[in-house]
């Protein structure tokens, strides 16, 4: 933060960042002791106070720090829902348990777009539950890619 203060301060008038941080830096007293930090003061009319600006000079470092062992967290893994739903192996029309396949679309709005027409019940468990993938048995998969009612 400081570079930054330095060559924003440096950018605004002729001077080299160099010699803007000779004519910024300063000590400043904290209850921790003397810190150095940057300094701007900005002389006003008579009568009002100087406008200042200080940044950094907290930097508090603590000399002996209690380390903690941790033991280590056990990593919970988790399946996607499309592998859960698939490792469960149930048709989520019919509910048979032969032969699952996945049937993927590219996006929820493809199945939206006939809306004259009445959709087969795989279509309407897709809108219902908004994924876009579904487990299906061979029967009912063929029937969708062969446009097969139901």
């Amino acid at each position: 933060m400081d570079t930054a203060l330095l060559k924003t301060l440096a950018g605004t008038g002729k001077p080299t960042g160099a010699k803007t941080n000779k004519r910024v830096t300063s000590t400043t007293e904290t209850r921790y002791g003397p810190r150095t930090c940057l300094k701007l003061t900005l002389p006003r009319d008579k009568g009002t106070k100087p406008l200042g600006a200080t940044c950094g000079g907290l930097r508090v470092r603590k000399k002996h720090t209690a380390i903690k062992e941790q033991g280590l967290m056990p990593y919970i893994r988790r399946r996607s829902a499309r592998v859960e739903r698939l490792l469960n192996d149930t048709c989520e029309v019919w509910e048979s348990k032969e032969h699952i396949h996945m049937h993927p679309i590219r996006q929820l709005a493809d199945l939206t777009r006939g809306k004259g027409r009445e959709q087969p019940l795989w279509m309407t468990i897709m809108i219902s539950r908004k994924r876009q993938s579904i487990p299906l048995c061979k029967r009912c998969h063929d029937d969708v890619h062969h446009n097969r009612p139901k």
